[in-house]
């Protein structure tokens, strides 16, 4: 008996390394998602499950108060197409900045054009697991020359955009009044903060969530280059809020949340000047593209 077994054993091996019987995916393992709350019944797995070549627009508005000053609100129409779906459910997917329009603080006057398309057919590609996280993240430049060191940073921060716009899932099975927390690494405005986020669940309807988030910010002491000058920033908090929906079969948004942060600066290049206070809020809104 002990040999027919051990030649059993060994045949089962065997296939399984030739291919007689396909290996199961890996498991999908997250990351970066504390689970605070599994919600009411029924609770169900939720999944991101966008189908190969699956296209969806968004129109991405933000501006921002600094100082008590308004800045211009741009809007960036941005694709996402999922160029391929894995075997293991991840999508490889790609973004494409198509167009960027921006309207000063008075509300009708348009921005020059030449101020504000440098991203224009920029791409952004990545892989999307199925419970939100993104890896493999680069980016394509456009054709445009970008004018200044500010624009190149702000080109490298660009994935951070892209992994902002997926919400991360967690494992367990959820239902209506769930929550979670996630703690990002973002770059607002050039300030390096952390941000932990609470997501809650305020209704299901098959693949569409719509949901709630709360954010804490804070950061480490940390020197700035805006405009060529060098800025020292200390004693970074702040908070942040924002309602919306996602489609995780079509990966279409809605969102409107604000964002602020406070700080206290001095202009490193007069080391006894005092320290003064700073401001920062940042409004933004998403939907897709009529």
């Amino acid at each position: 008996m002990m040999p027919r077994m051990m030649w059993r054993i060994s045949l089962v091996i065997v296939l399984a390394a030739c291919g007689g019987k396909p290996a199961p995916p890996p498991p999908i393992v997250e990351t970066n998602v504390e689970l605070v709350g599994r919600g009411a019944a029924p609770l169900t797995t939720l999944r991101y499950k966008l189908a190969k070549g699956r296209t969806t627009r968004l129109d991405v508005a933000v501006t921002s108060v600094m100082l008590e000053r308004k800045s211009p609100q741009v809007t960036t129409t941005m694709s996402f197409v999922a160029d391929d779906v894995l075997a293991d459910g991840r999508v490889v997917l790609r973004s494409t900045v198509e167009k960027t329009v921006g309207v000063m603080p008075d509300g009708t006057t348009p921005v020059p054009a030449e101020l504000v398309n440098f991203f224009e057919g920029t791409q952004i590609a990545g892989t999307l697991s199925a419970v939100g996280t993104l890896s493999e993240t680069k980016v394509i430049p456009g054709p445009h020359k970008l004018p200044s060191a500010d624009l190149e940073t702000e080109l490298a921060q660009l994935p951070k955009m892209f992994e902002q716009a997926a919400i991360a899932l967690p494992n367990a099975p959820v239902g209506v009044g769930a929550s979670w927390r996630t703690r990002k690494s973002i770059d607002e405005n050039g300030v390096k903060v952390t941000a932990v986020s609470t997501m809650t669940i305020t209704a299901i309807d098959g693949d569409k969530l719509s949901f709630t988030r709360a954010t804490q910010l804070s950061g480490p002491d940390q020197t700035i280059t805006r405009d060529g000058l060098n800025v020292a920033l200390s004693q970074i908090t702040g908070s942040g809020h924002g309602k919306g929906t996602i489609d995780l079969a079509t990966f279409e948004i809605t969102l409107d949340s604000e964002d602020a942060y406070q700080a206290k600066v001095r202009d490193k290049r007069t080391p006894t000047a005092p320290e003064e206070p700073m401001a920062v809020s940042m409004m933004m809104s998403m939907a897709p593209t009529k």
